[in-house]
């Protein structure tokens, strides 16, 4: 297995807990598990073991194969996956427009996962989902969402137009103050759109709020006035 490149049919995990969680949501698409003879022969590796004898998975030694792809001294497991493909779902959605930060979109996957929003969708943006360290700073949340990219967001707007559109900008309504109609789509990054209701998130100095945070502040009010029905 050679290092990871863009234009690859497979990607790969690295580390155990990540691993596990792939085997666990998308056993179909692991291809091999790799692991270290350094391995912690502890209750996740009995887990390890278990999943890829249930699904039949090759597990295999390899040390040289670990230290060659790993970014951390205590990477043990490398699980490699055939990439899946992006599929159009409808329902409620979390859209990013321009959103590039590889860092930030780990946090983004798991904040939509803890809040139950399975769905989000990606505006020209320029992120390999399949990188092993976007895999990896989504802690596996990654193969929980269904992700869907578009170059355009009039693409997006067009395939949905059942969706109500909230769109987080500088001004509009205080999102404290609306009850969000299903299915809706939280735009956020984007500039004024036809039909969308604008919403802000109010904040004491005025500074605008990092996008992880607005975003977590947004589902919260949403989880409480919709979801918690």
């Amino acid at each position: 297995m050679e290092v990871y490149r863009k234009d690859s049919e497979y990607s790969y995990t690295l580390g155990m807990s990540i691993s596990i969680e792939l085997l666990e949501n998308r056993p179909e698409i692991v291809q091999a598990v790799y692991y270290s003879s350094h391995i912690h022969k502890n209750e996740y590796y009995q887990k390890l073991l278990g999943l890829c004898d249930k699904y039949q998975i090759p597990l295999k030694n390899d040390d040289k194969l670990i230290e060659r792809l790993s970014v951390k001294e205590n990477c043990y497991v490398i699980a490699r996956f055939k990439k899946f493909p992006l599929k159009k779902t409808a329902g409620d959605h979390i859209v990013l427009v321009d959103f590039n930060d590889e860092g930030e979109l780990g946090t983004i996957l798991r904040t939509a996962i803890s809040f139950g929003k399975r769905n989000i969708v990606l505006i020209n943006s320029k992120l390999d989902l399949f990188k092993p360290k976007i895999v990896r700073a989504s802690m596996g949340s990654i193969f929980y969402e269904n992700i869907m990219a578009y170059l355009k967001l009039d693409d997006y707007l067009k395939d949905f137009p059942e969706n109500n559109l909230y769109c987080l900008t500088k001004r509009g309504k205080n999102v404290h103050d609306i009850i969000f109609k299903k299915p809706y789509s939280l735009i956020f990054n984007a500039e004024k759109i036809a039909d969308a209701i604008e919403l802000t998130i109010s904040h004491q100095d005025g500074q605008e709020l990092p996008l992880t945070f607005a975003l977590a502040i947004t589902l919260h009010d949403v989880y409480q006035k919709n979801d918690l029905k």
